[in-house]
């Protein structure tokens, strides 16, 4: 059984993992959109420096929403029993 604490704890964590995935979609939309906006023709440093950013955002992204997946699961887990 969880204890309040614990959901308490839970909470603030699944809190927190919101924000992180909001500013990490920000992030990685913005890096997609300086990406797309690159003119034909941009030199081959501009366009992969703009596909480096895009994929690490992408990914932290990708890590922030596991993160909030996995915190919802043991919050709705810790209710069962």
């Amino acid at each position: 059984m969880i204890l309040d604490t614990d959901y308490r704890n839970i909470i603030s964590e699944i809190k927190q993992a919101c924000t992180n995935l909001m500013n990490a979609e920000r992030k990685a939309s913005n890096a997609g959109d300086v990406r797309a906006s690159l003119e034909p023709g941009s030199s081959r440093a501009r366009v992969t420096t703009a596909n480096a950013r895009w994929a690490q955002y992408a990914e932290y992204r990708d890590l922030c929403e596991n993160k909030l997946r996995d915190l919802m699961r043991a919050y709705l887990k810790g209710g069962e029993g």
